[in-house]
């Protein structure tokens, strides 16, 4: 028996989604010549506020399904990622 998720279940959706709205980041970071910089500051905060939403779901999930070792992991990337998206908003708001 392995212990990989099924290609269709929840958490790896979750899991997904996370990682599409990272390779968003990273693109808007390449293309950050193209919008004014009033526009970039809202789109990387509204990209961080959406990393935070789908960080705490997968966390709810986790901790649903018992998984107490991952369960740390998932918190310590929650707080580095409001950390980042706190100190963006520190500086440019």
């Amino acid at each position: 028996m392995t212990s990989r998720p099924d290609s269709r279940s929840y958490i790896n959706k979750l899991n997904i989604a996370s990682m599409a709205v990272l390779l968003l980041i990273l693109v808007f970071f390449f293309l950050k010549d193209t919008f004014p910089f009033s526009t970039q500051k809202w789109i990387y905060l509204l990209l961080g506020g959406v990393l935070i939403l789908v960080d705490v779901l997968r966390i709810r999930e986790v901790y649903r399904l018992g998984q107490r070792k991952l369960l740390v992991v998932r918190i310590v990337t929650l707080a580095m990622v409001i950390g980042f998206v706190g100190y963006w908003w520190y500086l440019h708001f």
